[in-house]
């Protein structure tokens, strides 16, 4: 009901950056490297469901500053047929954030770039 939502968002009114836990899986990455296909973005195809994986979005959970993620059309084409999406990931490299559109690592995982919205 509404009563729910507006404790919710005034939950998240209340969250502050150091609140929240932007990369939980950082301590494990000597058991489990951060390899290039984690940086893919588009389409992601599993039998017949397929799903849009907007990497740009969560940055942060990899260790790195967020920044001002491109439109959704801009990473993935909205028309990809489900042949189009398999060939795809099968190229996957040609496909991952390079090192300028990841920025830098942040040194404080609260980090975003100029222009971010706070």
């Amino acid at each position: 009901g509404v009563t729910s939502i507006t404790a919710y968002r005034s939950a998240l009114d209340c969250t502050l950056g150091f609140d929240i836990t932007w990369a939980p899986y950082s301590q494990h990455r000597g058991v489990r490297p951060l390899h290039d296909v984690c940086f893919y973005f588009g389409w992601l195809r599993c039998g017949n469901s397929i799903s849009l994986h907007l990497l740009e979005r969560v940055l942060r959970q990899f260790g790195y500053t967020h920044t001002i993620p491109r439109l959704p059309t801009q990473s993935a084409d909205p028309l990809a047929t489900r042949d189009n999406i398999s060939a795809q990931f099968i190229e996957y490299l040609d496909r991952v954030l390079t090192p300028e559109q990841r920025e830098l690592a942040a040194i404080y995982s609260w980090y975003a770039a100029p222009g971010y919205m706070r």
